[in-house]
């Protein structure tokens, strides 16, 4: 994409520092077992739980800002931030559907 939006041309001049293709090629390691764990993590619990385990890491990432940058937080955002965390912590997974007996030689479950 860097090359096809003509990119190149505005910092054709740059040169890259030292050390500088470690941490490039290091931000693709850890970026390729970020998305590998997070495939893995996908398959090994539910959809729903995914998305708070998402969600609270979201919110763990704000709490870090908040920690280092100070000055830009509100009492809002605070207790914002405290309220995801709060009902992240009161997720429950929803009960398994009970079994109805069997009818008429199928067995069917429960709906809502």
């Amino acid at each position: 994409l860097f090359f096809v939006t003509g990119e190149f041309s505005a910092v054709g001049d740059a040169e890259m520092g030292d050390g500088a293709w470690f941490w490039l090629i290091a931000s693709c390691v850890m970026g390729v077992g970020i998305s590998y764990s997070g495939w893995r993590t996908r398959s090994v619990i539910t959809a729903t739980t995914f998305t708070l385990v998402g969600v609270l890491n979201k919110m763990a990432t704000i709490a870090f800002t908040v920690i280092v940058w100070p000055n830009d937080t509100t009492a809002a955002s605070i207790l914002a931030l405290v309220f995801c965390i709060l009902f992240g912590l009161l997720y429950q997974d929803a009960p398994k559907r009970k079994e109805r007996p069997v009818i008429g030689g199928h067995k069917a479950t429960m709906s809502t």
